[in-house]
């Protein structure tokens, strides 16, 4: 795994909880209109608890993979932090911070460090360099 890649880890990893949150409040909205429509239910029919109760059983599951996935991007920025912290130069300590761990653009970055573009390309690549990946990172590949 390059540094890239292992730094990009931290991206992945957030992103695919978002996409884990966005399913949870779609599951949420489905449990709630099932809630609505089976309160409409004459009582004479019988009605289908089994749908109700199969997608409280998935909420609680995507609750406990996020969680799980939330405890593991943690853990995965604190490891991230220790390695960029080990560079001596503060600009690309800060550059690596700002596009891996806050997701800033290029530009963003270029106006903070104030640098043109070009030259976070260049120090970024110099960034990249003074990372050290360790061995046993692989999480996400």
């Amino acid at each position: 795994m390059n540094a890239k890649t292992y730094l990009s880890q931290y991206m992945v990893l957030n992103h695919r909880i978002e996409g884990k949150m966005a399913i949870l409040n779609d599951l949420k909205a489905t449990a709630e209109k099932t809630s609505f429509a089976m309160s409409d239910v004459v009582v004479s029919r019988s009605r289908n608890y089994h749908a109700m109760e199969d997608v409280i059983i998935r909420i609680q599951e995507l609750k406990d993979q996020i969680t799980r996935d939330m405890l593991q991007l943690l853990d995965l920025r604190d490891e991230l932090m220790k390695q960029i912290e080990k560079i001596p130069d503060w600009k690309m300590r800060r550059l690596l911070e700002m596009r891996y761990i806050f997701e800033q653009s290029w530009e963003e970055i270029a106006d903070s460090l104030n640098y043109s573009e070009s030259n976070v390309f260049k120090l970024h690549k110099r960034a990249l360099q003074e990372i050290k990946v360790p061995e046993i990172s692989k999480r996400l590949q």
